[in-house]
């Protein structure tokens, strides 16, 4: 088979969404004659936080059938140990800017710089490795393929699970600490990848958006779902339940969808029936808060819930009627990772507002769910599926299967494969 070398921060056991997309291609493209051989860091069984102290810190090889992992000690830098003293956030932020910064001019500078020497060592001792991928974010590991390529002048490929400088938050209003930096790491990016063979990203728009910064041709592998997993139905007979589950961004203008539960929430044939569950939305701080800001005034109606495990995210799911979405503000392409999770549970969707973009498309190809753009539009659905519910009736869809399975993990590794083996 054909070894590629996949250089990966983020793998199982971590608690994050990143590692799936890489444990999938790990244990699937041997289909396609692909010997996947996974550099990572060490983590602690169903890590929620990256600066976490591992518990069992130490080089581990493991090898399996159709690939093989080599998981790497985990240099916690001293940004990360601040992390477990309150007292100390603002050294760690100083810490974190200056990191920032050194990162895109010094190896040193980055504090998992261990995978590069790892890796580095790998290719000198396998000259049957011609090929490396390296998954972003961290997007500071896209340096190690730029320095792997000209030493060795192998393939080097750049997957981009986001956009890095290309991200329009990158424009928006910032301070000008947070302008300098960005000039500088756009710098970097356009340098790092300017000897890259192809880069992977996961929608078109982001394809091109990328191309036009970093002159290199891309291809599209999007995220996709594992697999079919319908979750059990243990909806609350007198409850309309809407869960939303993973991180809240800033560009989610999630304020029409908090207004209309409001305002039906107010409605007496309606006052106590309605529950929202956020979920694992505290990754991303300041968009957390002003979540928190907007519904504090109705914690009845508004929960909240920390990262839950799988297991622990289900039993939530199961008692959900319905799996909210919400579009990105001035954000064109993105195929969130939750879009696909919800469409595998086969529970509805609701999407308030749209994205008018690909999600919308998603939902309407594969007859997912609800969409709604107004507030009135946002009222009245919700009120139709609440007196559905009411009257002792689900909520239920008739989703398109077929039309679902090129949106597959099976199927877009299918993609990444043959396009690897032919180079």
């Amino acid at each position: 088979m054909k070894k590629v070398l996949i250089i990966s921060y983020f793998f199982p056991p971590s608690n994050f969404v990143g590692s799936e997309r890489i444990d999938w291609w790990a244990k699937n493209l041997y289909k396609q004659g692909i010997y996947p051989i996974i550099v990572t860091r060490q983590w602690n069984d169903g890590q929620k936080d990256i600066v976490d102290k591992v518990l069992e810190n130490k080089y581990v090889f493991e090898s399996y059938e159709n690939y093989e992992v080599h998981r790497l000690p985990f240099n916690r830098s001293l940004r990360d140990k601040c992390a477990d003293f309150s007292f100390l956030s603002p050294l760690r932020r100083i810490f974190s800017l200056l990191e920032m910064i050194f990162s895109n001019f010094f190896l040193k500078a980055i504090s998992y710089n261990n995978l590069y020497f790892f890796s580095r060592k790998l290719i000198k001792e396998n000259n049957d490795i011609k090929i490396v991928i390296i998954s972003g974010s961290p997007y500071h590991q896209f340096l190690f393929g730029y320095k792997l390529k000209n030493e060795f002048q192998i393939k080097w490929i750049a997957d981009y699970r986001d956009e890095w400088n290309t991200n329009p938050d990158c424009e928006g209003e910032r301070s000008l600490i947070t302008k300098i930096v960005g000039n500088i790491q756009k710098k970097a990016e356009v340098k790092w990848l300017s000897n890259a063979d192809f880069f992977i990203t996961v929608s078109e728009h982001w394809k091109n958006s990328i191309a036009s910064l970093i002159q290199r041709p891309g291809i599209v592998i999007k995220n996709g779902f594992n697999s079919y997993n319908p979750i059990l139905n243990k909806t609350i007979s007198n409850k309309f339940v809407i869960v939303y589950a993973g991180t809240f961004y800033a560009s989610q203008k999630i304020e029409l969808f908090v207004d209309a539960c409001v305002k039906i929430d107010q409605m007496e044939q309606f006052k106590d029936k309605l529950i929202v569950e956020f979920i694992g939305t505290e990754t991303l701080i300041g968009a957390h808060q002003h979540l928190v800001n907007l519904t504090k005034k109705h914690k009845s109606l508004f929960h909240f819930y920390g990262r839950l495990s799988k297991a622990e995210l289900n039993v939530h799911m199961e008692k959900a009627d319905v799996l909210l979405l919400t579009g990105f503000e001035n954000v064109k392409g993105w195929y969130p990772v939750k879009l696909f999770e919800y469409f595998a549970t086969k529970k509805p969707i609701l999407m308030f507002p749209s994205d008018n973009d690909v999600m919308e498309e998603f939902i309407i190809e594969t007859q997912s769910g609800f969409i709604a753009n107004s507030l009135n539009e946002g009222i009245d659905l919700i009120k139709k599926m609440l007196e559905q519910k009411l009257s002792g009736n689900t909520i239920e869809i008739q989703s398109n299967s077929k039309a679902g399975e090129k949106y597959s993990r099976a199927y877009q590794t299918e993609l990444l494969g043959d396009f690897l083996f032919k180079l």
